[in-house]
Formats: structure tokens, C-alpha cells, sequence
């Protein structure tokens, strides 16, 4: 095999994995563990994998940005963090004699994951780090700040610090006071605050350490019953399919509720982020920190960045995912104001990622009406979308977009001719589609019209269908058709006697000849969660846009022949519960 030319864009990350843990070439190796690390930022294992390859083959640059690019996925992953200030002290401090390079990635540790509860041996590592260069005012810094951020080994770390205050007391009384590490400017003047507090008194000084202690432990002992209740701490490709797992998300949010009930927002950021690694497949979960960012932090920026970072690396291999990503992000964009955006966004999904699909259709429409948006665009817009059905052979999309542009056009213009002419050149491109006739059949019961021309020029596309013997329906299906054509001519022409004229004419075509017809039910132009476009409607008020815009199941594809057959056994099923009007 030619490693350099391995396409596995095609394969699932499951398949990956199987196939990577087969392989003893590293070349080889090396081109799966980046396609999985690509996909599964988040998967600790596999990342120190990949990064051991590229160092092994002395290609440090790339190995660090194994590191980086997974810290950007989520700089909240503790375990990664430790693997690279190790990897660092190895690599930059020891091999490249670049201590600036590590220092640098300790207090990127530090800034991200100092909270941690289990950042203490970042903590340690750090405080090694700076013994092997004889900081003893920064290693005073890094053990006061540690303690402040109330980690759970709260006995080690003070037992640790103490001891290095009880050495070195005397000199760090001076060092307080003379230096000034940019990177502890904010807490350098509470540590100061302690010292003045402490008159320069070793021991009163470790009663106030102790005194913080405390502080922390009350904390700690707070937050302990909520940690031990997590056992999914770590990404694996199988922690959506272990229902115990799934269900243990429910103790993320108790614990993050408490968080923000107690206005620790920035710990209850920390928990998402947290939560957000063994959930990384889990689209509800990215949504609720978009929706704790934007609401409890005002970061909207965040927000932009997260939706971007889904965007370029979808959490899922299927097209529901990714579309829901897409709406979701447009729907944030509406809430924020920024039309355009999400008007960009709605066209993105239609033209290119995927057209002729009718829940994807629905929801630009519905956006249109809710911004009050021109009614030219969205017109426009259903009409260029009915060609691309038609082109495309796609039949239940062209049929829901035959009957809403036609609604939109009368709703606006009433012209009959228009609305006519456009069924016409649908039935001439689906001659076969029983669905179309008896969905014009329903739409014609929503015209208000007495104008003689919409019995005449109903009549003439029924006929076709019914009567002419050219038409390729079964006798039952003409039978449905001017059954249900009747029944609508009946209830809505006052003229009884073009009614008996046309009810002659079924008649003379055997089409009435008192054989009881079946009244199946006519397919749905949309399910139950794509309701009917309202031609007439302009705005929806102030009514909120819902976070969650698809459904993860078959009817959501509507358009999609080829994702209906791989989710549906019986495609025919598939296909008359998407149609609706």
C-alpha cells in the first residue's frame, strides 16, 4: 500500500481505529492517527500517540501542534495539558534548552486549567520547574496561587508549601518586596497583602496559610459529592452508546447548576468545558455551553468561535448533525440581530449542503416571515429552489415546493393563471406522482376564489390525469384523484349544474361507476415537526427562535433518496410521511 496516497476521508472513525491497531508501519500509522485526531481532538490516547510518532521522528514542530490544535478544541482537557508541559520539559527545557518554551506552555496550563480540581500535578510540575532555575519568589507565587485556586489535593499542597516557607522565609520576606514576575501581577498584591498582614512573622504568616486552607477545604467539601458522582471524565469513541454514561450528564448539569446558582460562572464555564470532553459527540451538550456563554457570560464572540470550530469540524458523521449545526448557528445569528448572517447561512445550507431538502427549505422560509424579511426573497427564493427539484428528479421536493410557491404567489398576487401554470409544468415533469395531483386536489381548497377560471383550469389538469389516454395511472389512482377532486368541486362551486357536468364526465370514464374507492390518505408535504409555510404570514412576533431546529430521524430527509434508504427499510413509507403541506 502507498501510505503517501491513503485516502480515509471516506472511512467512519470506528473503522479507523480498527484499522490503525493493525498496523506496525509508523508512516502508516502516523496518516490514520492524524485523520482520528482530526475528527476526535479529544481523544487523549490517540493525540499522545500521534505526538510520540512525529517526536520520535524528530519533527518537534509537528508534534506540538498535535498539542495545540487538540487545547484549541477544548483548553479544558487536563489530561492533555499534562501530557505536554511533560513532553515540553523533555523536548524545549532538556533537549532544546529553550526554558522560555516551557515556561510559557506552564503558564498557558496554569491561565486554562489552574481550577482544575485535579490540577495539582501541573501545579507540582511547575513548581519543579522553577527549582531547577532557583525562583524561589515565583515557586512562592505559583504554591500561594495553586492554593487559591482551591484544587482537591489541598493536604499535599499545603504540607508542600509549608515546608518551603518554614526554609525559605527569611529571603522570600526581600523577594516579595523586589521582584515582580509579569505573570503573577495579579496575584502578586495579595500575596504581598499577607506578608505586610504577617508583620514578616514566619509563623503568623503559616497560621494565614492555614487560614486559607480551610477556606479551600470548605470548598473542596462542597464540590466533592458532585465530582465522585462523574465517572465519564475521558473521550471514548463508545461513551454515547453506554447508556449509564449517557444518563451520568444529567450530574454534570446538577453540579453546574449549583455553580451558577452560587454565580460561579466562570467554575460553571470550567464544568462545561469539562463536560464537553467524554460529550464531545453530543451535539444538546455544545449547544447548552453556547447557550450558558451567550446568556450567563455575554460572550457572544465565544459563541462565534465554537459555532466556527463545529462548522470546519463536524462532531458527527451524519448529515443531521451537520445540518443542525448549520440551523443552529443561523438561528443564533437571527437572535442576535445579525440577519444577514444568518441569511447567508440559510442560502449556505440550501445551495450547497443541501438542496431540495424540505426541512432546510421550511426553515428559510419560516425565517424570512419572522424578520419580516422581503416577501420577493423568499418568493425568489421558492422559485429557484422548485427548478433545482425539478432538474434534480427529485419529486417530493418539487412537490412541496410546487404547492408553497403557489401559495406564496396567491397570497401576494392572486393570479390564478400563474399558480396554474406553475402545477402544469410540475404534473408535465412528475406525469407518474399521484402525491402531486391529490396535493393539488388540498391546495385548491385554500383558494378564495369564485373566478371561473379555477374550476376550468383545475378541471383541465385532472383531466389529464383522469381522463386522457395518454395518462399512466392505475384505474384506482384515477378513481382517488376525481374522487377527491369531486368532493372539493361539490363543497366549493355553486354551480350544480357544471358540477353534474363534470361528475358526468368521471362517470363516462368508469371512473365513478359505483365502485366504493378507498380514500387513502393524502402524503403529507411535512412532518410533524415541519409545519406548514403560512403564505400569509409576516411575522411571528417576538417569539423566540428555538435552539434545537432538527430532528434526529428519517423525516428529516425528505430530499435525500440516498440517506432514506440507509435509514428506512421501506422507502415508500419514508417518503409519504415527509410530504406535507
Amino acid at each position: 500500500m502507498d501510505s503517501l496516497n491513503l485516502n480515509l476521508s471516506g472511512l467512519s472513525i470506528n473503522e479507523l481505529i480498527a484499522k490503525e491497531k493493525d498496523l506496525d508501519d509508523d508512516t502508516q500509522r502516523q496518516k490514520y492517527l492524524d485523520e482520528i485526531v482530526a475528527r476526535k481532538p479529544m481523544y487523549t490516547d490517540y493525540v499522545e500517540k500521534l505526538a510520540k510518532i512525529y517526536t520520535t521522528n524528530g519533527d518537534f514542530d509537528k508534534a506540538r501542534g498535535v498539542f495545540t490544535a487538540a487545547l484549541a478544541a477544548n483548553d479544558a482537557n487536563i489530561d492533555i495539558w499534562e501530557i505536554y508541559v511533560y513532553w515540553s520539559l523533555e523536548n524545549d527545557y532538556i533537549g532544546g534548552k529553550d526554558e522560555e518554551k516551557t515556561k510559557e506552555i506552564f503558564e498557558a496550563a496554569r491561565t486554562r486549567v489552574g481550577s482544575h480540581p485535579q490540577a495539582w500535578g501541573i501545579w507540582k510540575k511547575y513548581v519543579d520547574f522553577e527549582l531547577l532555575r532557583d525562583n524561589k519568589n515565583t515557586i512562592n507565587l505559583i504554591y500561594y496561587t495553586a492554593l487559591c485556586s482551591q484544587v482537591f489535593a489541598i493536604d499535599e499542597l499545603v504540607s508542600e508549601y509549608t515546608k518551603f516557607i518554614d526554609e525559605h522565609f527569611d529571603k522570600l520576606k526581600d523577594l516579595i518586596t523586589s521582584e515582580n514576575p509579569a505573570e503573577f501581577k495579579d496575584e502578586k498584591p495579595n500575596l504581598l497583602n499577607h506578608f505586610l498582614e504577617s508583620n514578616n512573622d514566619k509563623a503568623t504568616f503559616l497560621n494565614i496559610v492555614n487560614r486559607l486552607a480551610d477556606k479551600a477545604r470548605a470548598e473542596v467539601d462542597k464540590r466533592l459529592p458532585f465530582e465522585g458522582s462523574l465517572r465519564a471524565l475521558s473521550y471514548d469513541v463508545g461513551n454515547l452508546a453506554n447508556e449509564q454514561l449517557v444518563g451520568e450528564m444529567d450530574n454534570w448539569k446538577n453540579y453546574i447548576d449549583m455553580e451558577k446558582a452560587e454565580a460561579n460562572y466562570q467554575k460553571a464555564a470550567m464544568l462545561y468545558k469539562r463536560m464537553l470532553i467524554p460529550y464531545f459527540d453530543s451535539l444538546p451538550a455544545w449547544k447548552e455551553y453556547i447557550e450558558f456563554a451567550s446568556g450567563y457570560l455575554g460572550d457572544v464572540d465565544r459563541c462565534r468561535e465554537v459555532f466556527k470550530y463545529l462548522r470546519a469540524h463536524p462532531i458527527g458523521d451524519d448529515k443531521d448533525t451537520v445540518l443542525d449545526i448549520y440551523l443552529s448557528n443561523a438561528h443564533f445569528e437571527e437572535r442576535q440581530g445579525q440577519f444577514k448572517v444568518a441569511r447567508r447561512l440559510h442560502k449556505l445550507i440550501n445551495n450547497v449542503l443541501a438542496p431540495n431538502y424540505i426541512k432546510v427549505i421550511s426553515e428559510y422560509v419560516k425565517f424570512e416571515q419572522r424578520i419580516n424579511g422581503p416577501r420577493k426573497n423568499i418568493l425568489d427564493f421558492l422559485e429557484d429552489s422548485l427548478e433545482k427539484a425539478i432538474k434534480a428528479e427529485d419529486e417530493y421536493a418539487a412537490i412541496f415546493l410546487t404547492v408553497n410557491t403557489c401559495r406564496f404567489h396567491f397570497a401576494t398576487e392572486q393570479d390564478l393563471d400563474l399558480i396554474f401554470d406553475i402545477f402544469s409544468d410540475s404534473v408535465k415533469s412528475f406525469r407518474s406522482s399521484k402525491c402531486l395531483l391529490l396535493n393539488f386536489v388540498k391546495f385548491l381548497a385554500t383558494i378564495e376564489s369564485t373566478e371561473n377560471k379555477l374550476y376550468s383550469r383545475s378541471f383541465e389538469i385532472v383531466e389529464k390525469a383522469t381522463l386522457d389516454s395518454k395518462s399512466t395511472f392505475e384505474l384506482a389512482d384515477k378513481k382517488q384523484i376525481a374522487a377527491d377532486y369531486l368532493a372539493w368541486l361539490t363543497s366549493h362551486c355553486k354551480e350544480q349544474m357544471y358540477i353534474e357536468i363534470i361528475a358526468n364526465k368521471f362517470t363516462m370514464g368508469g371512473l365513478t361507476d359505483g365502485l366504493d374507492v378507498p380514500k387513502d390518505d393524502v402524503p403529507a408535504l411535512c412532518s410533524s415537526a415541519d409545519q406548514p409555510l403560512e403564505a400569509n404570514a409576516t411575522s411571528h412576533g417576538t417569539e423566540d427562535v428555538p435552539a434545537d431546529t432538527t430532528q434526529n430521524d428519517a423525516t428529516a430527509h425528505a430530499g435525500d433518496k440516498r440517506a432514506a434508504e440507509e435509514t428506512l427499510n421501506d422507502e415508500e413509507s419514508h417518503k409519504r410521511q415527509k410530504v406535507d403541506e
